[in-house]
């Protein structure tokens, strides 16, 4: 119970926080596999989000699905039980149950005495801690149960904490997602441009090994690189045209105006630097403080190749985009000049992944539609 209250106040994470919360729970009560089922969606439907194994599994696990012969290591039957009664409940000989003697989990798992202790607070019902023994183990007492009672007691309220923010999180990110198209609609011809950027600046900073709150900053920062666009005017900015030197300094300015709009939200500096400096150049040539090499920031490094890619392979009213492999010459071409060299390596390592993340291409229909549409602007 100690370490779960440690595991309450230095794990943020939801997914990892259940994982230290089941290990523990596996270990102290010396269980044969462990699960947190809990509760999702509007019917509240039971699902599995931690699954370990303890000591003397019988049967290989199946890699990464959590599953005994292709099912659910545990009790899907008891779990709705004790979640449907508001109780925990001990299953002492899964054998004397008639109702689990039959159930396909139980005969799979080789499961001869289970727990099923329900999480929850004064609130809500959160789930269930499925914990079960083989036969060759003593069968759970009641005192088992009093522990792993008090324990899901215990750790319940960090679980809904977690919970909440999660959901915060996403709610987050879904207001930023549609910041970010609210600056696409003014711009005709950069529909999904941002989610492309957001989405190979991840495969690329995943194959780079950045850390999860790296991964986590692009994925907030990349919808956001361009929001400073919102600040330029109608006429740059839909302009069918190539931009004149002059209109091009303007639009330029769309990342000091992104910088400064993010600068009034705190919780957002950490992503400035993308927003900022994704068109600084290794060499120095770039905007708008020209700084070089590892004196731009390794985020805005990393975005800046996947936003010059999309930018170079996808249509503007005054050019065709590039094919990918001519898209791919360029970043490799770019190496040590425009892009960092390590960044830009690694993105041509993974250029079959980014090709599959690509758009495919319009059919002729939708390409008639889409130049009469055009037409009619």
């Amino acid at each position: 119970m100690l370490r779960a209250g440690h595991h309450l106040v230095h794990l943020e994470n939801e997914e990892d926080l259940l994982k230290s919360v089941l290990n523990d729970a596996v270990a102290v009560l010396d269980a044969q596999r462990g699960a947190i089922v809990l509760a999702d969606g509007p019917n509240g439907t039971l699902r599995p989000r931690a699954l370990v194994t303890g000591r003397g599994e019988p049967r290989a696990v199946a890699a990464g699905r959590g599953e005994v012969s292709g099912r659910p290591y545990f009790s899907q039957s008891l779990a709705t039980r004790s979640f449907n009664r508001g109780e925990s409940v001990l299953c002492h000989s899964a054998q004397e149950d008639g109702e689990l003697a039959i159930a396909q989990s139980i005969q799979d798992g080789a499961m001869s005495s289970v727990l099923c202790v329900l999480l929850r607070t004064p609130r809500k019902r959160l789930g269930v801690l499925h914990l079960d023994r083989g036969p060759w183990q003593k069968p759970f007492t009641a005192a088992d149960l009093h522990l792993a009672d008090a324990l899901a007691a215990s750790v319940s309220a960090g679980i809904e904490s977690a919970q909440l923010l999660r959901k915060q999180r996403d709610l987050f990110l879904k207001t930023i997602t549609i910041l970010a198209q609210a600056v696409e609609l003014r711009d005709d011809y950069t529909g999904g441009h941002t989610k492309r950027v957001t989405t190979y600046s991840k495969m690329l900073g995943q194959h780079l090994g950045l850390s999860a709150q790296d991964l986590e900053w692009i994925e907030i920062g990349g919808p956001l690189h361009d929001i400073g666009k919102i600040g330029i005017d109608d006429a740059i900015l839909r302009k069918p045209d190539r931009l004149t030197p002059a209109e091009f300094e303007q639009m330029k300015l769309h990342t000091v105006k992104g910088a400064e709009i993010l600068a009034t939200l705190p919780d957002l500096h950490p992503v400035i630097p993308i927003v900022r400096s994704h068109h600084e150049r290794w060499d120095g040539l770039g905007y708008p403080d020209g700084t070089v090499g590892e004196a731009t920031a390794r985020l805005a490094r990393i975005v800046c190749v996947a936003d010059a890619f999309d930018a170079m392979t996808s249509d503007r009213p005054y050019r065709k985009g590039m094919p990918a492999d001519m898209g791919f010459a360029e970043v490799q071409k770019q190496s040590g000049r425009q892009f960092d060299p390590e960044c830009a390596a690694a993105f041509l390592e993974i250029r079959e992944r980014i090709r599959e993340a690509m758009p495919q291409p319009a059919t002729a229909a939708n390409t008639t539609r889409q130049v009469k549409t055009v037409s009619v602007r």
